[in-house]
C-alpha cells in the first residue's frame, strides 16, 4: 500500500482559507506501478464520499476507484481517506519512519490558511493499492474571505 498525499502551495492575499470541497469531482491519471506504458488518463470520480458497489465475495475494502491491469487477476484500488483514515495511515507511516525508513513527517490533510503562505500544505490523502497516481486535479475549491 502506498499513501499518496496531495499538497498545495499558495499565496493567500485577501483570502482567509482555501479548502478542497469534500464532495467535488476529482480528475486524475494513474499508471501501473509494474509497467511504464500502462496508463489511464483523466479518470473522474464524482463524489469521494461515496464508494463503488462491490461484489458479495469481494475481499477488498470499500474503494473509490478500481482498475484491472492487463495480466492481473486482482483489481488495483484507490481510496480517498477521510480525516480518521488519514490519521491512522500517517500513524503507521510515522512508525516505519522512526525505524529509519523515510524522510519528513507529514501532517493530516487540512485547509490552507493565511499563516501557510509559501508553505506546502496537505489537502488530500489517498491509499493506493497496486496503482500509482500521476496527477490529481480538482476544479472546485472553497475560498473564505
Amino acid at each position: 500500500m502506498v499513501l499518496f498525499i496531495l499538497c498545495v502551495k499558495a499565496e493567500l492575499d485577501g483570502v482567509e482559507t482555501l479548502s478542497l470541497l469534500r464532495n467535488t469531482n476529482l480528475c486524475f491519471s494513474v499508471r501501473n506501478p509494474l509497467s511504464d506504458y500502462e496508463v489511464r488518463e483523466k479518470i473522474i470520480f464524482i463524489n469521494p464520499s461515496e464508494t463503488l458497489e462491490q461484489e458479495e465475495n469481494d475481499r477488498e475494502p470499500a474503494h473509490h476507484f478500481a482498475v484491472k491491469w492487463d495480466g492481473n487477476k486482482k483489481y488495483s484500488t484507490l481510496i480517498v481517506l477521510d480525516e480518521d483514515g488519514a490519521k491512522s495511515a500517517l500513524k503507521k507511516l510515522n512508525k516505519k519512519k522512526k525505524k529509519g525508513k523515510g524522510d519528513d513527517e507529514v501532517d493530516v490533510p487540512r485547509d490552507v490558511n493565511s499563516d501557510d503562505n509559501g508553505n506546502y500544505v496537505p489537502i488530500l490523502a489517498m491509499e493506493c493499492r497496486k496503482v500509482r497516481v500521476r496527477i490529481v486535479l480538482s476544479y472546485e475549491f472553497d475560498c473564505s474571505m
